[in-house]
């Protein structure tokens, strides 16, 4: 049985999966109320969200609207 490997998202990325429609400062208030995905640092200066996570979290956001 092959494990799917995780695939990250970077900030532009991020920001069109919104249509460009997204803030920074929208995302870390996300994080820091546990609404949205963590980031995970990948690294000294970078960093990323788990794609799979993310997506996640549109398709039950988009549920509840």
């Amino acid at each position: 049985m092959q494990r799917k490997a995780a695939q990250f998202i970077r900030w532009p990325g991020l920001r069109r999966l919104f249509d460009d429609n997204i803030s920074r400062s929208t995302i870390d208030r996300w994080e820091k109320a546990k609404q949205f995905p963590a980031r995970i640092r990948i690294g000294k200066n970078s960093v990323a969200w788990n794609l799979d996570a993310v997506e996640q979290w549109i398709q039950e956001r988009s549920k509840n609207v």
